[in-house]
This record gives structure tokens, C-alpha cells and sequence, in this order.
């Protein structure tokens, strides 16, 4: 038995060496320091996550060796043989944050964020540069809107009438600069088609567009991001975006290059820290959900029931 074993793992070990590779070894040279760089920037990516980075990269670079893989995947077969020919990245256990941790968030990590985040901004050659440091976050806001405190008569049940029990959700995207320049921002509501009259009133160059939910796809930041870089001038200086690690952000290749291209160093947050450390939710977000509330809470007393146009 333990013959075979061994058998099994010697054929497994030739297979991997000379497996018929889909990317060359330039181009798995590329992924492994994209990977790297996420790491250090506060995204270690999962199996998946590389799965998905390999496709990713065959699509935009014409490479046909994951085409018949309708999962959007690379397999893992492939997965495995990557790893095993770069000893020098591996799958590690990130460290687990507790709810009370998480809550007043972790020294250690916070730490360590801003001393990569203080010697990536000197590598950059931006301290004093405060029009180079951008900003990006998305907020989610509901035709629900809280009306406060009411009065109530002791013993009685209190209601109050609403256009529905259940609110929709508007996504709306923010990037801002530590100058004090905005740029376009990006609306998403709950819609598969958009209709004119939902652009009326916006800011010039407002991105309107539609998911299935009303939140953020890849596909959606990735149109955000051309609409941003066409207002950014194209003059080769350095720049930072920083924003949250969710997935649209993280692991899209595509926006990932493009922001590259224009001398953009993407970094994120790290996990259960943007409470505290997201200026956008400090600052700008926080004046905007509290005007929308009252916006909306006096349209409801004026149209008692009728949904928000």
C-alpha cells in the first residue's frame, strides 16, 4: 500500500512538472506578484479568488486554455500545479477577529496597515501631495425612511403608514480627493433598464446604471473606474485609491490593471477596520444619509403612502 502511495504521489509530482502550463512562465511570474501585492495591501486572495484572477487574465489576454470552463474558474488541477511550481506563495490561515475584537478593532493589524500604508505613500513620492491621495466607497441608502420618535398612547399599539413594509435598496458610489475634489459619482438602482428621467438633477457626468439588486458588481466599478480615469489627467504622476476589500474591488483584474496603468496604487482597508477608519462613512456619507432621511421623511408626510418616484 504504501508502495502505491508513493507511486501516486511520484506521477503526481512528474505531472505537475511538466504539465502542459496555460500560462507561461512569464505570465505565472505576473500572477504570483499580483498576489503578492494584494497580500501586502490587506487582501490575501483564496483558492478561489486565484481561480478566478488565472481566468480573469486568459480572458483579457486572448489565452484559450480555461475558454471550455463555463464555472469562470481555473481548475484545479491547474490551481494545484501553480502552487506547487511557486514554493515562494501558499495558502495561509488568515488571523480570525472575534466580534468584540473586530468592534474596537485590532492594534496589530491597524499598526501594520499604516506603517505599509505611510512607506507605499514615500515609495510614491506623494506626502505632500494631498490632490493625490483619492478615496472611493459606496453606500447603500432605502425608500424607508426613519421618522424618529413619535408619541404613543401607554398600552396601545403605535404604527405609522409606509409605502411598503420592505425598502429597496440605491447604491450610490463616492470618490473623493484630500483636496477636497469629487468626482463623478455612480448610481445603482434595483432596475435591468434605466429610464431617462432618473438621471434628471444629478451631478454633471453622474454615472445611472442598474443591477439585479441595486448593489455593486464588477462590472458596474469597472465602468466607474473609465468614467474616473477619463477626468484624471493622464500626466504619468503617482496616485493612490484607497477603499474597502470587498470582492468587486479586490479581485477584478481588469480594474485592478487599468488603475496600474494610470500609476494608480489601489490599497484597501483592513477587514472589520473601515467603522473606524473609512473617511467617506466619517465625513461625506454620514451628511449624505442624514439629508436623504430627512428629504424623505418629509415627502412621506406630504404623499402619505405614495412610493418615492
Amino acid at each position: 500500500m504504501n508502495g502505491r502511495l508513493g507511486q501516486t504521489k511520484a506521477l503526481e509530482n512528474l505531472r505537475f512538472r511538466g504539465r502542459n502550463t496555460v500560462l507561461s512562465a512569464t505570465q505565472e511570474a505576473q500572477l504570483v506578484d499580483l498576489l503578492k501585492m494584494l497580500s501586502r495591501r490587506g487582501f490575501p486572495s483564496t483558492k478561489v479568488d486565484v481561480q478566478r484572477l488565472a481566468f480573469q487574465f486568459c480572458q483579457q489576454n486572448g489565452i484559450t486554455g480555461f475558454n471550455n470552463n463555463q464555472s469562470g474558474f481555473a481548475g484545479r488541477v491547474w490551481f494545484e500545479g501553480f502552487m506547487n511550481q511557486h514554493p515562494d506563495i501558499r495558502l495561509r490561515r488568515p488571523e480570525n477577529l472575534s466580534a468584540a475584537r473586530a468592534m474596537g478593532m485590532n492594534e496589530v493589524v491597524v499598526k501594520s496597515w499604516f506603517d505599509h500604508y505611510t512607506n507605499l505613500v514615500k515609495d510614491l513620492g506623494i506626502e505632500d501631495k494631498p490632490e493625490r491621495f483619492w478615496n472611493c466607497d459606496e453606500t447603500g441608502v432605502q425608500d424607508q425612511f426613519d421618522q424618529g420618535l413619535g408619541i404613543g398612547e401607554v398600552g396601545r399599539p403605535s404604527f405609522r403608514i409606509t409605502p411598503g413594509e420592505k425598502g429597496q435598496t440605491t447604491t450610490v458610489l463616492a470618490c473623493f480627493n484630500a483636496a477636497g475634489e469629487f468626482s463623478s459619482p455612480m448610481v445603482i438602482f434595483k432596475a435591468k433598464r434605466i429610464k431617462a428621467e432618473w438621471c434628471v438633477g444629478s451631478p454633471p457626468n453622474t454615472l445611472v446604471n442598474g443591477s439585479d439588486n441595486g448593489w455593486i458588481t464588477t462590472e458596474l466599478l469597472t465602468m466607474w473606474a473609465e468614467n474616473f480615469l477619463s477626468t484624471i489627467p493622464d500626466d504619468g504622476l503617482n496616485r493612490i485609491l484607497i477603499l474597502d476589500g470587498h470582492v468587486t474591488h479586490t479581485y477584478n483584474l481588469k480594474f485592478l490593471e487599468m488603475m496600474k496603468a494610470r500609476n494608480f496604487a489601489v490599497m484597501c482597508f483592513p477587514s472589520h477596520t473601515t467603522h473606524w477608519l473609512q473617511a467617506a462613512d466619517k465625513s461625506f456619507f454620514r451628511f449624505f444619509k442624514h439629508n436623504w432621511n430627512k428629504l424623505g421623511t418629509e415627502f412621506v408626510r406630504k404623499h402619505g403612502s405614495q412610493h418615492l418616484p
